[in-house]
């Protein structure tokens, strides 16, 4: 039986893989940037399963090997979230030493990904907006004045 000329295919496992490769950055500086994100999550992920590490455990509430699991996991992804967002700072900090060191002209964070859905970017026009917004309602609180509204 032979499909028709646009009739689409149904997905494998291995085109799945091919999603989440269009969101890989395409130049050096994205590259760096998101190593970067990536080195710091690391870092936070180590720092929560220490933070974890010093809390006492008590016998009766434990939930076993399976609790430890599942924290583990847990903690991974909220690093992942941490670092994805604003972080702590060593991303950025890291993103320009290593830029400077190696000659890579900068690129805006968020720039440099190759087929990024509109929803994303509209999303990041946002979040610009808003911290322009939140830096002249700064500056205005800072001069004295009320904003109008």
């Amino acid at each position: 039986m032979q499909k028709a000329a646009g009739e689409a295919k149904p997905l494998k496992q291995k085109d799945v893989g091919l999603l989440s490769e269009m969101r890989k950055p395409t130049n050096q500086a994205a590259k760096l940037r998101q190593t970067a994100k990536d080195f710091e999550a690391v870092f936070l992920f180590q720092m929560l399963k220490q933070m974890r590490s010093s809390v006492q455990k008590e016998d009766l509430f434990h939930g076993g090997m399976g609790e430890d699991m599942f924290t583990e996991m847990m903690d991974e992804e909220l690093s992942k979230k941490m670092a994805g967002r604003e972080g702590v700072g060593i991303a950025e900090m890291l993103y320009e030493q290593l830029s400077r060191q190696f000659n890579i002209e900068d690129v805006p964070d968020g720039e440099g990904l190759s087929a990024v859905p509109e929803a994303t970017r509209s999303a990041q026009d946002m979040m610009q907006r808003l911290r322009q917004a939140e830096a002249e309602m700064r500056a205005t609180s800072a001069s004295g004045l009320t904003p109008e509204l």
